[in-house]
């Protein structure tokens, strides 16, 4: 019997031309005489054929591959469902607040009611949008005294409630339970704000308002709970039990949803956008009308916090961190991963000088995009509703997975802007102006809010290390770099527990050499 020699597979042959060669090759060796050359030769084109197909179905190989780990999957329906086995919850949109000021040009005060909507327009990719908030507290604008226009200035945040399209104080209706496990029901309208969402299943002649939770598991058959979910698209369905973690909704029941309409990073707008008084609770149109003719509205400052759902990138980051965690609290390292699991806390800092007393620094959840210096916190550093929220959460979250006996303080950030001289070399095919541009997009990109967790490390060489790749300029180096309001120097820069980095363009002084 003739010796044959095992065949030996080239697994790195997986492209159409790396299989096209080594099945020619392959068949050489049957047929030597055959050149596998001729490009009309029938056998040529079986090959051919073979190779795409070859090509074809590793192609398909790899992406079912990369779309099995959260770490390299590319596709949002992957990361959100490899994201839920890991029992995490993607935060979703968020909405914008702004301080709005009412000015009075009646002799008489006016009262305008919580609710009360406001509106301006932006210009978002060529395209004129309207953006509408709504008062979460009541302004009674006082009257006009001489040439003084009475005023106050109140707080409204951006969407519109659904109640009042639906005549209804439980929102609109979804549907009727058909007394099955694991029900769903899909929100239409969109985008919808995650934390405002609030559902109600009919209960006799009323309406019994049922409990978000983030995990149903965590919860018994006759428990009211219901959690939310998120598809690729970002549209927003409710999700029931199955009768062992969470109850089921009766059979029949009516099953209806509150919420606002509205977030984004659309909402953050600038000053004086707002100008038009649309609806009033409780009065016609007519009315809003008449009112309108007297009041003048305003936005003073910016409006902050909106943010879109949570990116793919930030999704990977924080999954494996909350899995680490096993829904408990015993390590610092347990704390800060499971607070920043709770929707639109952005990073945490968990520090203890002993187990029975731990300190948590929390901050909310920004977009890159978002301009405001101090995520959470007023001009003058008190804390902002949006941070309150975001507390309280943390604190209702944490409540039963720390061990007995156990403290918790949740605690602002403090934020530390930092001052930094650096000079540069201009390659001459570039202006002033775009490598400037360039070396503080470059800077936002890698030391941006979303980049530096509280006390990080920041060194001169790091600075450098960046803007070596900028394109437009040599030789960057950084010639001073400080906390602002601390003695110039050249130093690494550590910030403490409580503290966040932060970089303006006001603080970043660039010199061309």
């Amino acid at each position: 019997m003739a010796n044959e020699i095992p065949v030996s597979v080239d697994y790195t042959s997986r492209d159409y031309y790396a299989i096209r060669e080594e099945l020619i090759e392959r068949v050489k060796t049957r047929i030597p005489e055959w050149s596998g050359n001729d490009s009309s030769d029938f056998g040529v084109a079986l090959i051919e054929a073979f190779a795409y197909m070859g090509d074809i179905a590793n192609y398909y190989i790899d992406r079912i591959a990369n779309e099995a780990f959260i770490a390299t999957a590319t596709q949002r329906d992957s990361i959100l469902a490899i994201a839920e086995t890991y029992g995490y919850a993607p935060s979703g949109y968020k909405n914008a607040l702004v301080q709005v000021t009412f000015y009075n040009n009646s002799g008489s005060p006016i009262t305008l009611p919580v609710g009360t909507r406001v509106s301006g327009e932006v210009l978002v990719n060529d395209a004129v949008i309207e953006v509408t908030f709504t008062t979460i507290t009541e302004a009674v604008v006082p009257a006009i005294v001489g040439s003084t226009r009475g005023e106050i200035t109140v707080l409204a945040e951006e969407g519109i409630s659904n109640t009042v399209e639906a005549n209804s104080p439980y929102g609109i209706l979804l549907g009727t339970s058909d007394g099955s496990a694991d029900q769903t029901f899909d929100i239409d309208d969109f985008p919808v704000v995650s934390d405002s969402i609030e559902v109600y299943v009919e209960s006799g002649n009323t309406y019994k308002k049922w409990t978000k939770v983030q995990h149903l598991l965590d919860f018994g058959p006759n428990d009211a709970v219901y959690t939310t979910r998120f598809d690729k698209d970002n549209n927003v369905f409710i999700l029931f039990g199955d009768g062992i973690s969470g109850a089921i909704p009766t059979f029949q029941a009516a099953i209806r949803c509150a919420y606002t309409i509205g977030g984004g990073s659309v909402g953050n707008i600038t000053t004086n956008v707002i100008n038009n008084l649309d609806y009033i609770p409780g009065l016609s149109e007519s009315q809003v009308t008449a009112i309108a003719g007297v009041i003048d509205v305003d936005n003073l400052t910016t409006a902050i916090g909106g943010a879109e759902a949570e990116s793919n990138d930030s999704i990977r980051n924080n999954a494996p961190l909350y899995l680490r965690a096993q829904n408990r609290a015993i390590t610092l390292d347990d704390f800060e991963n499971l607070a920043t699991s709770v929707t639109n806390v952005g990073k945490a800092n968990a520090v203890g000088s002993s187990y029975t007393s731990v300190t948590l620094y929390i901050a909310p959840r920004r977009d890159n995009e978002d301009g405001d210096p101090k995520p959470g916190l007023n001009d003058d550093d008190t804390v902002t509703v949006e941070w309150t929220s975001i507390r309280d959460a943390v604190r209702d979250y944490l409540a039963d997975k720390m061990l007995a006996g156990v403290t918790l303080t949740i605690t602002k950030p403090t934020y530390v802007p930092v001052t930094m001289n650096i000079q540069y070399k201009l390659n001459p095919q570039y202006t002033t102006v775009v490598a400037e541009k360039a070396l503080k997009q470059a800077l936002v990109d890698n030391f941006g809010y979303n980049y530096v967790p509280f006390g990080a490390f920041i060194s001169a060489q790091d600075i450098e290390y960046v803007l070596a790749n900028v394109p437009s300029i040599t030789r960057p180096k950084v010639q001073f770099l400080f906390k602002t309001g601390a003695s110039p120097s050249l130093n690494s820069i550590q910030g403490l527990d409580n503290e966040i980095l932060s970089f303006s363009e006001a603080d970043i002084i660039l010199e061309a050499i």
